[in-house]
C-alpha cells in the first residue's frame, strides 16, 4: 500500500485513484457475472458498495486503521467533513458497515495489536472469537522448498 501511495502528493489524490481503480474492478466483477465464481476479488470497502460475496474477509480491523487515524487529525477545510472529527468517524463507521454487509454467508474480521473500537460495538453473541498462535507457539515448522532439495 505504501508503495502504491508513494506516487501521490496527497492522501486525497491516492484515495481518489483507489476509488477509481475500485470502480474498474467493480465493473469487471459485474461483467463476469455468474461466469467465474471461483475467484478472489481484492478491493477497497468503497468499491465493494452494491456487490455481495459468499465470504468476505476484512483484514486490519485494528486501532488507527479502522477507523483510519487520518480522520481524527483533520484540519478545517480539508475535506467533506470540514474538520469535524465526529463526522469523519461516522463516515468510517458507515464504511465499515458497508464492508461487513457485503458477506452473504461468512464474514471474517482479522485484527492484530489493539482491536478497532468498532469491534466493541458489535453484539458479543454474534461473534466467534479465535486467537491464532504464532509460529513459535505451535511447535510446528513451516516447510521450505529447500527442505526437499
Amino acid at each position: 500500500i505504501q508503495e502504491s501511495a508513494s506516487g501521490y502528493k496527497t492522501m486525497e489524490a491516492w484515495l481518489l485513484h483507489m476509488e477509481e481503480y475500485g470502480e474498474q474492478l467493480k465493473q469487471q466483477a459485474q461483467n463476469l457475472g455468474e461466469r467465474d465464481l471461483n475467484c478472489v476479488a481484492l478491493m477497497t470497502m468503497h468499491s465493494s458498495k452494491g456487490l455481495e460475496f459468499p465470504a468476505v474477509i476484512l483484514y486490519g480491523v485494528r486501532k488507527n486503521s479502522i477507523p483510519l487515524e487520518y480522520f481524527k487529525n483533520r484540519k478545517a477545510g480539508s475535506g467533506p467533513e470540514e474538520g469535524d472529527p465526529e463526522a469523519g468517524l461516522q463516515e468510517e463507521r458507515r464504511l465499515f458497515y458497508v464492508g461487513m454487509t457485503r458477506a452473504k454467508e461468512e464474514l471474517v474480521l482479522l485484527t492484530s495489536g489493539e482491536p478497532s473500537v468498532f469491534l466493541s460495538e458489535l453484539p458479543e453473541e454474534a461473534l466467534l472469537r479465535e486467537t491464532v498462535r504464532g509460529p513459535g507457539e505451535t511447535g510446528m515448522k513451516q516447510l521450505s522448498l529447500f527442505d526437499f532439495m
